[in-house]
């Protein structure tokens, strides 16, 4: 038995290839655009694949001479396969078809997978024999493929799925289902999620277990199958409600989409409810929503921080600038002042700062190094006497009293020199409050490099189980992430820094009151 493994680098491709590892099955995998499988597999086992080359298909068959071919190849993007028919076509039609001749000409069988958008979902149950009617591209690309399998092939798999999720992703925004948790853990912007369409998810892994068995009995299969989990059955709105439940947060920047059923999009299935007679689907050991989603955002979790009981299993981690104080714009004001001593047609933004690109705007305008040290010390001699119009951000104070009065073990890591740093603390008595500080003297390779947040883990840390951090920055981030998986980011709608950074695993806030 050999597999050829058609779009391992995907959703479900990737979990199929730590099966196959597991188990020892001889396979040969296919990537296009994401080759970061490459990097866990090797190319011995990963070969690159352009489907718009037949050649290229044909040349991997003939070579490797797989037994069964698994497709996980698919556009399934409801926007583009709704805007963009001839994308789909090739992906999700032409393609499919270019397969179907070589699995014949080679006697290789065919695991397809399909979707439950084949049906309209207007009845109350769905099993293999029933009459599909798709209502849009997706669905009926899908249904055309499988007519051309069923018309050319004797010995097929087709395996009609509900919507899929898993916790073995790149991001969030790689399923429907864990893309919903995107606006949970973005806390600055409003979204609406509906309450109508009914989901009924199905956990990659499980599937994996199904197929698995396929390979493994491949004379006792052929035709349709529904594979499904009969346990679950929610809207966007409730799989949101549970991601929320889960992560401590609420839903006051999510609104609920209620419809009616003449309201309904006409292009989008109500209900499928997949179910198959021709195997017990009660032999798999199949993954509850509730489990399966908190396993996908595990990485996410921690008690609230203001829960007492958990004082003393958080470590936090904080920047300073921009995070806790609102001294960004006064640094950038200051550097500013400082040109016009010296008499510098020079002229920085808040941008600038934001980006960590001061040292190299400074090194690109002025050719003399010692001006440059000139400027920087009258910068910070500005920075000083301006000392008294920074303040705490909003929600700032609240928090640091909490920290102290129940000892929540935690460290400030700062690009600002500990000079200004003792200047800000006469200023801002509160920030006393914070003991443990790593300053710009403390570290050599500033932000981005994680230098400066794992010196502060290795000197701070007391084996806490959650690590959690608060920046306001894109370089900051990149240095944090290197610590920890929790990340809250602070900044606001319509800012370079947010459409960044909310394509990233991160929770987005724009003050500490949205803890």
């Amino acid at each position: 038995m050999k597999i050829l493994l058609l779009g391992a680098s995907g959703l479900v491709g990737r979990e199929l290839v730590t099966f196959f590892e597991y188990n020892n099955i001889e396979y040969i995998g296919t990537y296009f655009n994401n080759n970061k499988i490459l990097s866990a597999i090797g190319e011995s086992k990963m070969k690159y694949l352009d489907i718009k080359n037949n050649s290229t298909l044909e040349n991997l068959i003939n070579t490797y001479q797989p037994t069964i071919c698994i497709n996980c190849i698919v556009q399934r993007d409801v926007d583009i396969c709704q805007n963009q028919w001839e994308t789909i076509k090739c992906i999700n039609i032409d393609f499919i078809g270019d397969l179907i001749k070589l699995c014949l000409k080679n006697s290789i069988t065919l695991i397809h997978l399909s979707t439950e958008y084949v049906f309209d979902g207007t009845k109350s149950e769905y099993y293999p024999k029933d009459t599909p009617n798709p209502l849009q591209n997706y669905g009926i690309s899908k249904l055309i493929s499988e007519l051309r399998i069923i018309n050319t092939l004797t010995k097929y798999i087709i395996i009609r799925l509900p919507t899929l999720y898993t916790d073995k992703m790149d991001n969030f925004l790689d399923s429907v289902i864990t893309t919903i948790g995107k606006k949970v853990i973005n806390r600055i912007e409003n979204f609406i999620e509906n309450d109508y369409y009914i989901r009924r998810p199905l956990f990659v892994y499980d599937l994996c277990q199904f197929i698995y068995d396929i390979i493994l009995n491949n004379d006792k299969y052929n035709g349709i199958y529904h594979f499904y989990n009969p346990n679950d059955r929610a809207t966007k709105y409730q799989i949101a409600n549970i991601i929320a439940d889960y992560l401590n947060k609420d839903m006051t920047n999510i609104c609920k989409l209620e419809q009616t059923k003449l309201e309904m999009q006409t292009d989008r299935p109500y209900d499928v409810k997949l179910l198959d007679n021709q195997y017990d689907i009660n032999k798999y050991n199949l993954t509850l929503l509730t489990k399966g989603l908190q396993k996908c955002f595990h990485k996410l979790y921690h008690p609230k921080i203001f829960d007492i009981s958990a004082s003393s299993n958080i470590f936090i981690l904080f920047d300073l600038d921009g995070t806790l104080i609102n001294s960004n714009k006064v640094h950038v004001a200051c550097y500013n002042k400082a040109f016009k001593t010296f008499n510098l047609n020079l002229h920085i933004s808040n941008e600038y700062y934001e980006h960590n690109t001061i040292d190299k705007f400074l090194h690109e305008n002025i050719n003399d190094h010692n001006l440059i040290n000139l400027i920087v010390k009258k910068k910070l001699d500005y920075f000083h006497n301006a000392c008294n119009k920074i303040t705490l951000l909003d929600g700032v104070e609240e928090l640091l009293m909490h920290i102290d009065l129940f000892n929540i073990n935690h460290c400030v890591v700062t690009n600002t020199k500990k000079v200004s740093v003792v200047e800000l603390k006469k200023q801002i008595p509160c920030l006393n409050k914070l003991k443990n500080w790593i300053v710009r003297e403390d570290y050599h390779n500033p932000k981005p490099h994680p230098e400066s947040y794992q010196k502060a883990k290795n000197m701070y840390y007391k084996n806490e189980e959650y690590i959690i951090g608060f920046e306001n920055t894109i370089y900051g981030f990149q240095s944090l992430q290197n610590v920890t998986d929790i990340i809250y980011m602070l900044c606001n709608l319509n800012t370079y820094t947010y459409e960044k950074m909310k394509k990233e695993d991160i929770y987005i806030i724009n003050n500490f009151k949205n803890l």
